[in-house]
């Protein structure tokens, strides 16, 4: 199945989680009057988070983010909220049922860092103009950072003027033939200094041969100075990036195994079709203690773990595979809530090598993966 044959099952998706959003939320309000399960509750709120932005639904999603935060508090405080909550879910889902999904790319939120290797580095920053530059140059300065800023016709891959930088960040183009940076083959000119490229989707995928090196990352608009700012901070944490062999790596890409380990599937079922037609083998997981197990047995390239699992959560399987022998070197991605930003720094702490908020894009999700398939 291509890539465009997506958009089938994406639409079938989308539709029985509307039909069955509806009906869930009018459960829920019924049930706060009698027989209220706040397990129960819990697990469709984080159905609603991780699917809603990424089917296309962000207003979803973000009502859902209040209702689990209303959930973790004493029901007799909470309950009228909560029944306002339920209420406004039914009437997005019957709205949205009604007039159609739209689908609306939404924020990718970072977490607070663990410590600041941006503070006393010089940053080029290559092609930001307006709002974006100001808000950039002013979060560099509080850190402090030192920065320069260049329009992309005065600093090209090549230009020795940037040698004398720690990282270059590059805002990449709409049109590729307006901007050097933008063209496919312009990253083969720019050496091996760190480097992290901000655009469009369709921009990034262009460069999507350079993530296989370690110290060169990414970020797909729209997003947040801090998540820029992490992602900065990642890239300049690698102190010998390796060597890149040839310009793609696409025969890589069609011998790795990826588990993914999440119990919701909606999401198991686009993220899998997703990888297959990448030409990636992948193996899905229900739960905590089947990721285990299939991580012993199967012995994948790369796995993908949901926070959030019956069984074992996310945390607890990554501290398992990261105690064996035989598997504490496969690449972990961490599946998590945008809201739950203090689970990210927990899972670098833990041993991840990286994570992907929810909602998340496809498109997104193959690209940060192609990181990992060296």
């Amino acid at each position: 199945m291509s890539l465009g044959a997506k958009g089938d099952l994406f639409g079938d998706l989308r539709t029985s989680f509307l039909i069955e959003g509806q009906e869930q939320s009018r459960l829920l309000l019924r049930a706060l009057d009698n027989g209220f399960d706040v397990s129960q509750a819990e697990r469709i709120a984080h159905h609603w988070v991780g699917c809603g932005g990424f089917l296309g639904f962000p207003e979803i999603s973000e009502w859902a983010v209040e209702i689990q935060s209303l959930l973790r508090q004493p029901k007799s405080e909470v309950a009228e909220r909560l029944r306002q909550g339920f209420t406004n879910m039914a009437r997005l889902f019957t709205g949205r049922i009604e007039t159609g999904p739209v689908p609306t790319p939404e924020p990718i939120r970072a977490p607070a860092v663990i410590d600041d290797r941006l503070a006393d580095s010089s940053v080029a920053m290559i092609g930001f103009t307006g709002d974006e530059l100001g808000n950039l140059r002013q979060a560099l300065d509080a850190i402090p950072a030192f920065s320069r800023s260049f329009p992309c016709e005065e600093a090209p891959p090549s230009h020795s003027r940037l040698d004398r930088f720690d990282l270059l960040v590059v805002r990449l183009c709409e049109r590729p033939d307006r901007c050097t940076w933008g063209r496919p083959d312009s990253l083969e000119r720019a050496g091996c200094r760190p480097l992290l490229l901000v655009g469009p989707p369709h921009a990034v995928a262009r460069q999507s041969a350079v993530f296989g090196s370690p110290n060169r990352d990414f970020l797909v608009t729209p997003w947040t100075i801090d998540e820029l700012l992490l992602r900065a901070r990642q890239v300049l944490a690698v102190q010998q990036p390796q060597p890149r062999h040839g310009s793609t790596q696409q025969p890589e890409a069609k011998q790795v195994r990826v588990l993914v380990a999440d119990d919701d599937p909606t999401i198991t079922s686009v993220v899998g079709a997703t990888l297959q037609n990448h030409g990636l083998v992948c193996h899905l997981a229900r739960d905590g203690g089947e990721a285990l197990e299939t991580a012993q047995s199967w012995s994948p390239n790369l796995i993908i773990l949901d926070v959030m699992m019956p069984k074992l959560d996310g945390f607890e399987v990554l501290s398992r595979l990261k105690a064996e022998s035989n598997t504490r070197h496969i690449p972990v991605v961490l599946l998590t809530a945008r809201q739950q930003e203090a689970d990210i720094v927990r899972g670098f702490a833990l041993g991840a090598d990286e994570y992907i908020v929810k909602p998340f894009n496809p498109m997104e999700l193959v690209a940060r993966l192609r990181r990992f398939l060296r």
